[in-house]
């Protein structure tokens, strides 16, 4: 199916401020600010369908609903308000710069409520922005160019998660700045799984190929695996080529150029992860 990804024509733009409008007039008076945050946004209408003021039937008012749902995937993923125009027609969208990935916001909500699904929005969110950053990271990573490349350089392949946890309490929460991480570590001869948590600093390493074996798991399905065990809880993917793992300063530098904190730790063994906080990690626990 062909489709043209259009900017947002005035009668677009306008259908999208009403519908946003009508959202707006939910907040208690004086209120309409809280709208700014992603809270503000995921809130009211977390309030909207808990409290039922939308009846299954009424379309309009629960596209609505997508249009802040698509404002908030805005704030969070920095995508783009487009027009997405083919055989069927017409239709706001938003889409990811970069990359083929279109997400249609306005029937993400309307759609469930309409068969009968009971909504957390929150949860819906999650979900579809673990999605999103996998879909994302996996078109990054299908460079005709990076298995050549992988011969001689390694390869980080790293979720940052929602939350953070503690594998030996068997406990989770939002975290506040440091997260869980799960990782794929490929190097020229060894590839390694790492996942950490955070309440504890606890690692877990796998080996998942030694040397003088081929290569069974690519970065397409390493990111394909991420998004099968973590979607619900992926804050961001990044896919990360480093040449030479012992050289602390272009190391620094392809961290910062991907807005990443924390540094790459190297092993003795060979395995590497992203420390998310500089802090000292050891295994603690046992899968």
């Amino acid at each position: 199916m062909d489709q043209r990804v259009l900017p947002l024509s005035e009668d677009d733009q306008a259908e999208i401020v009403a519908k946003r409008k009508w959202v707006l007039g939910h907040y208690a008076a004086g209120s309409t600010q809280e709208y700014e945050s992603l809270e503000g946004k995921l809130g009211l209408l977390d309030t909207i369908l808990r409290n039922r003021w939308i009846d299954p039937g009424e379309t309009l008012k629960l596209q609505c609903l997508g249009v802040t749902f698509g404002d908030a995937l805005v704030q969070r993923l920095g995508l783009r308000w487009v027009a997405i125009e083919d055989e069927f027609g017409h239709d706001p969208a938003l889409v990811a710069e970069r990359t083929t990935i279109k997400v249609f916001p306005l029937t993400m909500i309307s759609k469930r409520i309409e068969a009968g699904e009971t909504v957390d929005v929150r949860d819906l969110f999650r979900r579809a922005c673990g999605t999103i950053e996998c879909l994302r990271a996996e078109e990054g990573s299908r460079d005709p160019g990076l298995a050549d490349r992988m011969a001689s350089s390694s390869v980080l392949v790293a979720a940052l998660l929602t939350i953070r946890s503690s594998y030996a309490r068997n406990i989770e929460e939002p975290h506040e700045g440091v997260p869980d991480t799960a990782q794929f570590w490929f190097t020229r001869d060894q590839d390694w799984r790492v996942r950490t948590y955070a309440m504890d600093h606890d690692i877990h390493v796998h080996l998942i190929r030694e040397s003088g074996q081929a290569r069974s798991l690519s970065v397409p399905e390493a990111i394909e695996h991420l998004r099968k065990h973590y979607e619900e809880v992926i804050e961001r993917v990044a896919v990360l080529e480093f040449p030479d793992p012992a050289d602390d300063g272009a190391v620094a530098r392809i961290l910062a150029a991907s807005h990443l904190t924390g540094q790459l730790e190297v092993g003795t063994s060979g395995v590497a992860f992203l420390n998310p906080d500089g802090g000292s990690y050891r295994t603690q626990s046992t899968p």
